[in-house]
């Protein structure tokens, strides 16, 4: 009877777990993620958050797509900055830690766009006959200068006023091998002038010199450039035979500098150049006088049209800078201020006025442009450019024969790949199509390294480099997993290295190497003919100082029943295995207060049930443990028990001993942590079940269940028949 109830107990207790977790999953597992920012610019940094609602024991998390990570127990943020433009999704995912294929139980997206990042003020160009800002992106900004009727050419630079070139020679006439200076004289244009003078003088400066060796008409030729405008002209001179006059007579001004005269006054070659600071009574003055002038273009213009007033600065030291008043203003003194523009509401005469610093020396003058009468029909305009459809309109009030009345005119249109927004052209912006999500799908090989690879093949993250860190193994990757073969026969690690001491048993090889002694290894006593001599120890014991210390070794074993201690091990998830730590002695010297430190990594739990030589022991492995003292050829063992984590990859345990007088000295277990299914737990299970003890109690179950479904039949039977 105790067994049927022991039976119907489990029996219930089983119904009981199986309707607990079908409470637990009746939730639905559900996920979902958010970037911020969701629009950014390049190489900003964008953070995914995810949230999780239902249960979450036994799951595993994952970034995947525009945000990678490796499997974690901990929802977390993943973050990530993007150097080009484009829209980028990324995925995080729940799985079924507890399941043979990580079964994927919920999923969600979460994008952001990057767009590129545009510069300010990258360059001019022409809109509506005025020149304007463009940022890089091809977006108008705000107005770089009004052009008014003279126009806005490539690269938004207002067109110029005419260029006129005229020149002159001087003297003229003049005498054979008499220096004659052909002079430019030049206005209008953008205020910057190129020079090129052909035919009787040659040079690239305002000015041209030469003289001449025979007589007769020579012609100089000259060519101006201003902007897009260019202009040529020509200028003779006569040359005679010379008069019996005497060369070098005398020194006087001509053109702003010094020339020598002959004796007959006629010009000669120049004595020297005053560099724009002027001449007077034969010497270069410190610095010339300041002289201003002052044009306004057009002159005579319409109401509401563009003037520009331009001023042209000589002598002086070279530097000015420009105030205006009047009809154009400025406000302050500024090298920046050569030109004025502004335009007026009122017919009559405008007049600016200008003033010049330079040095010292403070010149003015004035010009003026005639406003017309405002014509019975005109227009406007009276606000900012606005879209209408795909084109840009900018607002008007027109008058026509005392009327007034709003109108509009079209200023641009956009072309294919624009759009028109906020009164201006805009270039479309079509992100690139988003790469594939790409997932870790398996592990394989490359080379003796273990690699993660996508559901496409390609290679990705490493997964395990293989490496034993121990030069006694021949480390390599085959059928997609780390293979680590140990091998002791000095083959490739030499008997007398720390690595085969480490892992290797060393007691009988031959070779007293390990820390071994005369007393305790027939190694140490085949090398040696002679025992080697002893020396007073401590108490008047004799000990043989054999230069080595403590050793320390550490094994894995799984299972009661087996003895077999091995360096690398294999275990499931959840599923125990012991650990052994052996610390020797090898000396004829004791070691006072031996320490062990124990490292497990996060692949490893620590389960308790710590023993030292059979004995409970208490202590933290990981901080170290006090062994005390350890006696000459004597050892100490320690033991305790691990689990592997709900996690997969190769690890190590690492071992540590130190004492007084002995160095640390370390050596480490391999371990094997894979993911496993319950199958042998749930056929345990019906082994039990069905077991002679239980047997009889499942049918007698099995047969109640069945009269009691036949039983309700028959009732339900019985109230359907007529009566």
């Amino acid at each position: 009877m105790t067994n049927k109830f022991i039976g119907l107990s489990f029996l219930v207790l089983c119904v009981l777990v199986l309707f607990s977790v079908a409470l637990d999953y009746a939730e639905a597992v559900t996920i979902s993620c958010q970037a911020s920012p969701t629009s950014a610019t390049l190489n900003q940094n964008v953070v995914f958050t995810a949230n999780l609602t239902g249960p979450t024991e036994n799951l595993l998390y994952d970034w995947v797509g525009a945000c990678l990570s490796d499997y974690t127990q901990t929802l977390q943020t993943c973050q990530n900055s993007y150097s080009s433009a484009g829209n980028y999704t990324a995925h995080i995912e729940a799985r079924d830690a507890t399941s043979p294929t990580l079964q994927l139980l919920a999923t969600s997206s979460c994008s952001v766009v990057v767009a590129p990042q545009c510069t300010t003020r990258a360059y001019k160009a022409c809109f509506s006959g005025d020149s304007y800002w463009y940022d890089s992106c091809g977006n108008r900004q705000e107005i770089n200068q009004s052009c008014g009727n003279v126009g806005c050419n490539t690269g938004g630079i207002c067109a110029a006023p005419q260029l006129n070139v005229s020149c002159s020679s001087s003297p003229n006439p003049a005498n054979i091998n008499q220096q004659v200076n052909f002079t430019s004289n030049v206005s209008g244009g953008t205020g910057n002038f190129s020079y090129s003078w052909t035919g009787a003088c040659s040079g690239n400066q305002a000015n041209c010199y030469n003289s001449f060796s025979n007589s007769g008409t020579q012609t100089s030729n000259l060519t101006v450039t201003s902007g897009s405008q260019t202009q040529t002209a020509n200028c003779s001179v006569s040359v005679q035979q010379q008069n019996n006059c005497s060369g070098r007579n005398f020194k006087a001004c001509y053109s702003g500098n010094v020339y020598w005269f002959d004796s007959c006054s006629n010009l000669q070659d120049q004595y020297q150049n005053c560099q724009g600071r002027g001449c007077s009574n034969g010497q270069c003055q410190s610095s010339s006088n300041l002289t201003v002038s002052c044009a306004a273009s057009p002159s005579s213009a319409n109401t509401n049209q563009s003037v520009n007033f331009y001023a042209a600065a000589s002598g002086g030291t070279g530097s000015y800078t420009y105030y205006w008043s009047g009809a154009c203003t400025s406000p302050s003194y500024s090298s920046s201020y050569a030109n004025c523009q502004n335009s007026f509401s009122t017919s009559g005469v405008q007049t600016a006025n200008v003033t010049v610093y330079s040095g010292g020396q403070t010149a003015s003058t004035s010009c003026s442009t005639y406003i017309n009468p405002a014509t019975n029909n005109y227009c406007v305009n009276s606000g900012s450019y606005y879209c209408l459809g795909n084109n840009v309109y900018t607002p008007q009030i027109c008058y026509s024969n005392g009327q007034t009345y709003n109108s509009s005119q079209l200023a641009q249109t956009c072309s294919s790949n624009q759009t028109c927004q906020s009164g201006q052209c805009v270039t479309n912006y079509t992100p690139p199509t988003p790469a594939p999500v790409v997932y870790k799908s398996y592990k394989a090989c490359s080379g003796s390294q273990l690699y993660w690879y996508s559901q496409y093949g390609n290679r990705l993250s490493l997964y395990s480099n293989c490496s034993s860190g121990n030069s006694c193994y021949v480390d390599s990757c085959s059928g997609n997993r780390c293979v680590n073969n140990l091998k002791c026969d000095g083959s490739t690690c030499a008997k007398s290295s720390s690595d085969y001491c480490k892992v290797c048993p060393y007691d009988g090889d031959g070779v007293c190497s390990c820390g071994e002694t005369y007393e305790t290894s027939k190694d140490c006593q085949a090398c040696s003919t002679t025992a080697p001599t002893p020396t007073p120890g401590i108490g008047g014991a004799t000990t043989i100082n054999t230069g080595y210390g403590l050793v320390v070794s550490i094994l894995g074993k799984k299972g009661v029943n087996t003895t077999d201690w091995t360096k690398s091990i294999a275990v499931g998830n959840n599923e125990s295995f012991d650990i052994l730590v052996l610390v020797n002695n090898p000396t004829s010297q004791t070691y006072n207060n031996a320490i062990v430190n124990i490292i497990l990594p996060g692949e490893i739990r620590y389960k308790g049930n710590l023993k030292m030589d059979g004995n409970s022991l208490s202590g933290d492995i990981g901080t170290g443990i006090n062994i005390g003292a350890i006696a000459a050829s004597s050892s100490r063992t320690i033991t305790f028990s691990g689990q592997g984590a709900n996690t997969e990859g190769e690890t190590t345990i690492t071992a540590t001993v130190k004492s007084d007088a002995s160095s640390a000295v370390s050596d480490y277990l391999k371990v094997d942590v894979f993911l496993r299914t319950s199958t042998a737990t749930i056929g345990s299970l019906f082994s039990n079940l069905f077991s002679a003890n239980y047997f009889f109690l499942i049918l007698l179950i099995a047969a109640i269940i069945i009269i009691a479904l036949i039983f309700r039949a028959s009732y339900a039977s019985l109230r359907r028949a007529p009566q």
